[in-house]
């Protein structure tokens, strides 16, 4: 029985207790959030570094400061403001179920703004996450709400947008509602791989992917140029994109289908997602081919430990058995939302006898099972490695290398950063007494492609540094003992800053990252917008610093404890 406080609440927003199963997609509900035509930079569901893309990106004109509106009625139920990831962002809760999130902002609706900013001097940090009392904030269809920008991990002014699931928080395709440009496009395809998928398998008389050379036969009709001789357990991989109308972008495709002699094996659909899910990206696609050349190809098999929800159809796996002396006709077909499709058409033969395979698979200690945990040890290393974080069974290797001179120990190399990890796994490296004697400013690190160090954070169990992780490669311990760098822009001492309207410094830091920062003004804490990518930090004038002079102070800490301040008297 619901209490009287929550039955009060529930006559006043019944569309909040609306369950995610019985919503339904109408057409008509949300209007544009954006007042000229909307051409797309990114799709949903689109191939991302480590994630499906969740909403749309809309183009605006290659500026910042165009009008968001709501897209329909509903009430501001979170603000969250990041240096990162989604910058400055609002979400919208609507009476029919769905949240719109509007994302990469410049500036909010002055009333939000007013909200935000009065939370961020109470917390004195910029980054917040707000969740403002339902019906405290709310707005008509077609209000403003926000300032398109460039704010967060953006790589360019465009307004990211989403319509999520309120109960659910599942991200759902924006285009099902009619948001969206035209498309007369169909898909373009760059290239096929089959793969062999266990150890009896054979393309082409060769235990190892085959990666034939296509044709285009006519529009939308693509065939191999050679014929494909097969045995065992195969599958096929797809490197596609796709254009809509008014831009030269390279988006993501909405749908990906496997037939073999007319039976559908596999169907991928860019329909929602939850975003717990959203890491299986790296199962989804060919992730050694991507991680040596970056390029995707998109499976149309599913490994066993690849639990992405967007699979309609699955059957085997999408895994093709190929028998002797059976022939395959498969089609693959890549489609947009629009409905325009890309056809891949080709034959596997199957082998008229079997062909011995002299693969042999590796004592059982040498696997990493996808769903058992495993654990590895030696007087300089701990490695435990949780069930789930691999998508197949892998070989387990390592290796100790030399060291270089910026490490204090020698490289661990913990299996190949060709191998995705779904899940954090920990490794624990052993520090001899002088390392130690570093206490937290040691730290482990990894190395980078290009043989840089790259921060995994850092604590301490006895004689071994821990951290976790969830990519595989080299690993060592590093030490952070450089405070983070402060340079001014537009502010130095004694400066006379009559004519600015801001304060801005940049803030580095040559290894663990910032932590924090804390600027002030006689004393007193002062909002200033972080720009991460750009390591800017901005303070506009406000109530805080009338005119008349002042002493401006920052102090900035990196991750390691490291600390540095600037300090510069100047008048406004």
């Amino acid at each position: 029985m619901l209490r009287p406080t929550a039955f009060l609440f529930f006559l006043i927003f019944p569309w909040l207790f609306i369950s995610a199963q019985e919503l339904t997609i109408d057409k008509n509900y949300f209007q544009s959030p954006v007042e000229f035509p909307i051409i797309l930079s990114g799709t949903f569901g689109e191939l991302r570094g480590n994630h499906f893309h969740s909403g749309i990106d809309i183009k605006t004109q290659g500026v910042e400061g165009k009008r968001i509106l709501a897209a329909a009625d509903g009430y501001i139920s979170r603000i969250k403001i990041s240096p990162y990831g989604y910058g400055k962002a609002v979400y919208l809760t609507h009476p029919n179920g769905y949240t719109t999130v509007y994302a990469h902002l410049s500036k909010l609706a002055p009333e939000i703004e007013a909200f935000t900013k009065k939370r961020q001097y109470n917390q004195q940090s910029f980054e917040v996450d707000l969740f403002p009392p339902a019906g405290a904030l709310t707005f008509k269809k077609g209000a403003l709400i926000a300032y398109s920008g460039n704010s967060g991990g953006s790589g360019g002014p465009h307004l990211h947008f989403e319509i999520r699931e309120t109960v659910s928080e599942k991200t759902v395709n924006p285009l099902m509602f009619g948001i969206g440009p035209s498309d007369a496009t169909a898909p373009l395809v760059n290239g096929i791989r089959i793969y062999p998928i266990d150890a009896a398998a054979l393309i082409g008389g060769q235990p190892k992917p085959l990666q034939p050379n296509l044709t285009i036969e006519r529009t939308g009709i693509y065939k191999v140029d050679q014929a494909i001789t097969a045995q065992g357990k195969i599958g096929f991989g797809v490197n596609t994109f796709d254009r809509l109308d008014g831009a030269p972008n390279q988006n993501g495709i909405y749908k990906l289908t496997m037939i073999a002699n007319g039976d559908t094996l596999y169907q991928f659909e860019a329909q929602k997602f939850a975003f717990a899910e959203t890491r299986y990206i790296n199962a989804h696609i060919d992730y050694e081919y991507f991680f040596a050349a970056k390029s995707r190809f998109q499976k149309t098999f599913v490994d066993p430990g690849n639990h992405l929800s967007m699979y309609p159809v699955k059957k085997q796996r999408g895994v093709l058995e190929v028998q002797p002396n059976q022939n395959y006709d498969i089609v693959i077909e890549a489609a947009d939302f629009g409905g325009n499709v890309s056809r891949i058409l080709f034959t596997v033969v199957g082998n008229s006898t079997a062909v011995e395979n002299l693969a042999t698979e590796p004592a059982a200690s040498n696997w990493v099972r996808y769903n058992h945990p495993f654990t590895f040890q030696t007087d300089l290393v701990k490695i435990n490695i949780p069930s789930g974080t691999l998508y197949k069974d892998q070989r387990f290797s390592y290796q100790k290398e030399n060291g270089t001179a910026n490490l204090l120990t020698p490289w661990h190399k913990i299996m190949d950063g060709s191998v995705p990890a779904h899940a954090y796994f920990n490794i624990g490296i052993f520090a001899e007494a002088h390392i130690r004697e570093f206490g937290d400013k040691a730290c482990v690190v990894s190395r980078s492609a290009s043989g840089g160090l790259v921060y995994e954070g850092g604590t301490w169990k006895g004689n071994f540094l821990h951290a976790d992780t969830r990519s595989f490669g080299h690993y060592g311990i590093a030490v952070d003992t450089v405070p983070p760098a402060i340079t001014p822009v537009n502010i130095r001492q004694n400066a006379v800053l009559t004519k600015a309207s801001e304060i801005r410094v940049r803030i580095t830091d040559n290894l663990s990252g910032i932590q924090s920062y804390e600027p002030s003004i006689d004393g007193n804490w002062v909002l200033m917008d972080y720009d991460a990518k750009n390591n800017l930090l901005t303070y506009e004038f406000d109530e805080m610093c009338p005119k008349g002079a002042h002493t401006f102070q920052i102090k900035v800490t990196d991750k390691r404890g490291n600390q540095s301040t600037y300090r510069a008297n100047f008048t406004r």
